[in-house]
């Protein structure tokens, strides 16, 4: 069900979608922020027949409304919200045909693991669980599938994610320095607005590139990336928690009680897993 500015949609910012999304879905008295509905159950007009909804596990309109707005923000013809990745990963594998081929990272989620591993042996799909840092074996499990055009579609695989990956890690990394250095930002200032941003944008880009071309291997280094996100985070939560803490910083909105203690925990159980994985 779409809003009544439907027609305006495909061409709208994405800040109009989310001011106009939604308007025009409450036939009831037709307000203009849509109403949170928490009931769990509604009444029926008569014997089986509803007003769209009977029990909020099958349809909610609240849900319904935030399925229009991601598919209105997406530009696509619908969204399903699910309350689990686990719950997510079923709906698209229910869409499957039974000679479909599934090919999953061997170090996956177990969950999503033992369901690939159910389905198969129910003969509801094939799966082929890969190891992510081996690019060869990626390929060869393509080749069911593509057979000798495997290598090229795996080639066409990798290099369109990079191209995809490179300028929105380039734009991440644009924003973050940006907003820390009090610059202004955002692709919808013209260039002489915000030199500084583009410019980051432009040598973060530049880098990812020469990476590409170097002898790194890019498993690898998004491996070393992640465990040096893990040991920066320690002394990140400790400043965050000092910071948090202080009343002449954060005024009436300093942490204290059950949330400072919980914050400090957090912490501590970040810190004792970094230095295990440095242990180890």
């Amino acid at each position: 069900m779409r809003s009544g500015f439907w027609f305006f949609l495909p061409m709208a910012h994405p800040a109009t979608l989310l001011a106009l999304s939604g308007q025009g879905l409450d036939g009831t008295f037709n307000s203009i922020v849509p109403p949170i509905y928490q009931s769990s159950i509604f009444r029926f007009e008569d014997v089986g027949v509803t007003k769209g909804y009977d029990y909020t596990r099958s349809g909610n309109p609240t849900r319904d409304t935030l399925e229009t707005l991601l598919a209105d923000l997406e530009g696509g013809a619908g969204a399903v919200a699910t309350t689990s990745g686990m719950a997510a990963v079923s709906t698209v594998l229910a869409t499957l045909d039974a000679d479909a081929h599934v090919i999953c990272s061997h170090d996956c989620y177990g969950g999503t693991e033992r369901l690939l591993v159910t389905l198969a042996a129910q003969g509801k799909l094939s799966v082929s669980f890969v190891d992510l840092t081996d690019a060869s074996a990626f390929a060869e499990a393509l080749r069911p599938i593509a057979g000798e055009f495997a290598f090229i579609v795996f080639a066409l695989g990798i290099i369109g994610t990079g191209m995809l990956a490179v300028p929105v890690l380039a734009g991440s990394a644009a924003y973050a320095i940006g907003e820390a250095r009090n610059w202004p930002v955002g692709f919808s200032r013209r260039w002489q607005e915000a030199k500084a941003f583009y410019g980051t944008v432009a040598l973060a880009t530049l880098v990812g590139v020469i990476l590409t071309f170097s002898s790194i291997d890019p498993i690898r280094a998004l491996y070393w990336s992640a465990v040096l996100n893990g040991v920066i985070a320690v002394p990140v939560m400790v400043v965050t928690m000092l910071l948090a803490s202080r009343a002449d910083v954060m005024g009436r909105f300093a942490v204290r009680g059950w949330l400072r203690a919980l914050g400090w925990l957090a912490t501590a159980l970040m810190g004792l897993a970094a230095l295990g994985m440095c242990v180890t």
